[in-house]
């Protein structure tokens, strides 16, 4: 039986990050599912011209279910790199996959990273995911706190930022979550009326993110007065910078590999 699994990620356009955030997850992979096929796959059609202008070729989703359809691949598995099951994860992976249910002897879609909660905190999504992060904290002083900045969702308030601060606060971690887009919540300005409610002066900013990409050096890290770093000094926090995306934590790697297996073994086609 001919089997593939398919990474798919929203994308990235940057080589380095490319690199270091996505490839390093398929390599992961690959590793852990000798037998199997790796493919990548991109959602965002903005990304794969871009990248297609450079003579870089990656397919979309469809493109990649088609080939493996025309190779005869009899089982598939899809697993997200989308850290939350949003729009993104609805319209271009599950809306997508639905036409392909009948093609394959066995069609599986793994879970994004932040998508259920549970009892047992082994279980947790929530709770793997903050274990994950905290791991790449070398040092945190007593008096400083983890601000992520996360993507949010543009068109619908995406609550699994207020679940996984929720989370956060239960198991009592220096953690304050904000999210890019202006529509969503907690923005930027929650996250400032937060962390003078607990009267954080010390502030270390990482991205609640799997690639350190645009988002990150310019929307986060960048000298633009209207980037977090900034506009937290400028209220008058101090502020140290991390900038490596999730996809480069290697114990965040191992999330989508255990999601791999959970969908292996769930009954459902």
């Amino acid at each position: 039986m001919k089997k593939a699994i398919i990474l798919v990620s929203f994308g990235v356009v940057d080589e380095q990050v490319r690199s270091s955030c996505l490839d390093s997850i398929a390599v992961k992979i690959k590793q852990s599912f000798p037998e199997y096929t790796v493919c990548i796959a991109f959602t965002s059609m903005f990304i794969l011209k871009k990248l297609r202008k450079q003579n870089i070729q990656i397919d979309s989703l469809p493109e990649v279910l088609m080939k493996l359809q025309q190779e005869q691949y009899e089982e598939v598995v899809i697993q997200p790199t989308h850290l939350t099951p949003g729009e993104e994860y609805e319209n271009k992976i599950l809306a997508v996959c639905e036409a392909y249910k009948t093609v394959f002897s066995k069609l599986k879609i793994g879970n994004p990273v932040f998508s259920f909660e549970n009892e047992m905190p082994d279980k947790d999504d929530y709770i793997i995911g903050l274990k994950c992060i905290l791991q790449q904290i070398v040092s945190l002083a007593k008096t400083e706190e983890v601000v992520l900045m996360g993507h949010g969702s543009p068109h619908q308030h995406n609550p699994i930022y207020e679940i996984l601060q929720r989370k956060a606060d239960e198991l009592k971690l220096p953690i304050t979550i904000g999210v890019l887009e202006p529509n969503d919540y907690p923005g930027f300005d929650d996250v400032v009326v937060r962390l003078k409610n607990k009267n954080i002066k010390n502030i270390y900013l990482m991205p609640l993110l799997l690639g350190g990409g645009m988002h990150v050096m310019q929307d986060m890290a960048g000298d633009s007065p209207n980037s977090w770093l900034n506009k937290l000094k400028h209220a008058g926090f101090k502020v140290r910078v991390y900038t490596k995306g999730l996809g480069e934590n290697e114990a965040f790697q191992n999330i989508y590999v255990q999601h791999i297996q959970m969908a292996l073994k769930a009954d459902i086609k």
